[in-house]
């Protein structure tokens, strides 16, 4: 693990940190490691997006992470660097982009697309044919009914239930999901 924020060597997770962020590629290009796996969280998708970018510029491998317990169809398409954790499951024909993290039990019907950089919680469901945008990031427990589109940078709150397309940069709230307000990067 790498982190500007703790000092090089402190255990973290049971694992000694290697060093800091702008030590990676040199790290890599030493044998240190094979591949790198993002774990920025949903605090900063566009710090999450910012590294996918520089590791793919410094030809460090980004891995791509599938739970053994996860239940991926073969017809399904998992982007590079994408996380899909614990008891999940994705559907046949769905495309996941680049770099985007599935959290535990999340469910992904058939023909969904999720948009690079994106975040699902926990217990997350998207029904088929749904669209997701770049950079989203869909609480705990949120619901997207069949054929909804959401645009880019969208916060869905834990719980929602989103049952009409979402224009880009909004939180949205509540069952139904509403708007409640622009987000400003």
């Amino acid at each position: 693990m790498f982190d500007d924020y703790v000092p090089k060597g402190t255990l973290k997770y049971g694992y000694p940190l290697l060093g800091k962020l702008d030590e990676i590629a040199t790290a890599y290009k030493n044998g240190v490691f094979d591949e790198v796996l993002i774990a920025v969280g949903y605090n900063n998708f566009s710090f999450r997006k910012e590294i996918f970018k520089k590791m793919i510029k410094q030809g460090v491998p980004v891995a791509t992470f599938i739970h053994p317990t996860a239940n991926v169809s073969e017809s399904a398409t998992i982007g590079k660097g994408s996380v899909v954790l614990i008891n999940c499951v994705v559907e046949m024909n769905t495309k996941i982009h680049p770099n985007v993290l599935l959290s535990s039990t999340s469910y992904v019907s058939h023909d969904v697309t999720i948009g690079a950089h994106s975040y699902c919680s926990a217990a997350m469901n998207i029904a088929g044919g749904s669209k997701i945008g770049e950079c989203c990031f869909m609480g705990i427990n949120s619901t997207i009914i069949d054929g909804i589109t959401l645009g880019n940078d969208v916060f869905a709150a834990a719980g929602s239930v989103i049952t009409k397309d979402v224009p880009s940069s909004v939180l949205v709230a509540g069952v139904p999901a509403q708007v409640k307000r622009t987000i400003t990067k």
